[in-house]
């Protein structure tokens, strides 16, 4: 299993450093309102058009493959806590609205333990596409995955 685990991140790595390297990154605000938790930022890059010719290829083709990062912080459990998720999807134009979908994962340390184990999880979002923002839907695979968090997605400036 963590010879799973270990090439699924490498796969990850590799997948997202290739896309990162091609174009500017695009961001959301995702804004789930729970108590404690603050907004996550969402980066995703190879999003965009960069050329007449990657615009015409996108007319024939309209799914992209974009790779980048969740952030977020956790602030009522003592210490503070950073989480980045490394997400790999893909984009699809559909009339109007921009669909995104995105496979997220993060290693997170098990509690009152020594171990890390592997969170895994998918991001949904349904976007404008003359304004980028929209709706969006997470859902834990591993945890509960009866339990989805959902909120607004708002296009902002990348930090």
């Amino acid at each position: 299993m963590k010879t799973i685990n270990y090439l699924l991140l490498v796969s990850i790595f590799s997948l997202a450093s290739v896309a990162q390297a091609d174009s500017a990154p695009y961001c959301w605000l995702l804004n789930t309102a729970m108590p404690g938790h603050g907004d996550t930022q969402l980066q995703l890059f190879d999003f965009n058009e960069q050329a007449d010719q990657e615009a015409n290829h996108r007319k024939k083709n309209k799914n992209r493959l974009v790779s980048g990062t969740a952030s977020f912080d956790i602030i009522t459990t003592p210490p503070f806590q950073h989480h980045t998720r490394l997400v790999i999807g893909s984009s699809t134009t559909v009339s109007d609205k921009i669909e995104i979908s995105l496979h997220a994962s993060e290693a997170e340390n098990v509690p009152n333990s020594a171990q890390k184990r592997l969170w895994s999880g998918t991001y949904h979002l349904i976007l404008d596409a003359n304004t980028l923002n929209g709706i969006f839907l997470l859902r834990a695979s591993e945890d509960n995955p009866q339990q989805t968090f959902n909120g607004e997605a708002t296009f902002t400036q990348c930090e």
